[in-house]
């Protein structure tokens, strides 16, 4: 059985001021292809962690291979491919998920349409599905504190005789775990031009991320093997984005502008690399702008053309990350019929 809940709680001390609050868990199920696909052949290539160039690389590898029987010194026949077996696990549990937030609303009586919020969010992601390759199941056999993890063991078939592993059943398990913590904050505020003697109505969106934690545990039994995320491609620490939308009869015009700040090619977690190790070490801080305007032809028919990063500001090559925008400057158009 699973359950997904959530409770909140809003509160306003004084006219201007909402503190506001939420705590609730979620779950997932697991998919078709991670809970259903077939178990399929196939071949891998491995380093053994048992064999004696690489059994000091953990400090319990040693004497968990001499628990499944492997002697000193063992020399494993790795060079070549082993077999493996992998696909979906009907056994996956759904992930599970706990989140709180809190955060405050201001909303001065004294500026008309406007309002302010900031809200601090905290999310842990239990029982992940993570699809584990032959390499990450031999490792884990032997790297467990306390004895060799008979979870893993269990998928590994060696040659009694030679100790040389044959075969590796791989594929989905609820293994891993994701802890994340940020501030969010967005500004909205519209004001009818006719105030000041124009025509026409403008709107203002401000939204930005400020990404305190990010990290990935692999292997969520083991919390000491962290992957720090926060500050690097794809999850950077600061985001902001700024649209401004000016509206007249049927016309609108929308200018955006997105900022992301520098982050790090490299492995940010503890102990896991540094500026050195990449060239270049960051991608930098990147501003991009776009503008477009739309016309609304009665309700049937809408058109819209537009410029896509104005600046052509964009990632250097060795970058996809499709966080950014990777084409450049480019021209846009579009026609939505309504029936």
């Amino acid at each position: 059985s699973t359950e997904a809940w959530q409770m909140g709680i809003m509160w306003a001390p004084i006219e201007d001021i909402s503190i506001r609050g939420t705590i609730g868990e979620s779950v997932r199920a697991p998919n078709i292809v991670e809970a259903f696909s077939p178990q399929s052949p196939g071949f891998a290539n491995i380093n053994d962690p048992c064999d004696a160039d690489n059994i000091n690389d953990d400090p319990d590898r040693i004497a968990n291979c001499a628990a499944l029987g492997i002697p000193a010194g063992f020399q494993a026949n790795d060079n070549v491919s082993i077999n493996l077996v992998s696909g979906g696990n009907p056994d996956l549990l759904p992930e599970d998920s706990e989140s709180k937030t809190i955060g405050i609303v201001y909303t001065p009586s004294y500026i008309e349409n406007f309002s302010m919020t900031v809200d601090l969010y905290d999310i842990e992601i239990t029982n992940a599905i993570n699809f584990l390759g032959a390499q990450d199941i031999l490792d884990n056999c032997v790297d467990a504190t306390g004895g060799p993890d008979a979870n893993f063991c269990s998928s590994i078939d060696r040659d009694p005789a030679t100790n040389d592993v044959g075969l590796v059943r791989s594929g989905y398990i609820n293994a891993s775990a994701i802890t994340t913590r940020g501030i969010e904050a967005q500004i909205l505020y519209s004001t009818n031009l006719a105030s000041f003697d124009l025509p026409g109505e403008l709107r203002f969106n401000v939204s930005a991320n400020k990404l305190l934690e990010l990290n990935v545990f692999e292997f969520q039994d083991r919390p000491d093997e962290i992957n720090v995320e926060e500050g690097e491609v794809g999850d950077p620490e600061l985001q902001f984005r700024t649209g401004i939308d000016y509206r007249l009869d049927n016309w609108s015009v929308n200018y955006t502008a997105r900022f992301i700040d520098r982050s790090a090619t490299f492995d940010v977690s503890p102990e896991g690399g540094s500026p050195e190790d990449t060239d270049p070490g960051f991608v930098g801080s990147i501003l991009t702008h776009d503008l477009s305007t739309t016309y609304m032809h009665d309700e049937w028919l809408e058109l819209r053309i537009g410029i896509r990063n104005i600046g052509n500001k964009v990632t250097p090559g060795y970058s996809f990350d499709p966080l950014y925008d990777l084409l450049g400057r480019r021209a846009v158009g579009s026609a939505t019929f309504r029936f």
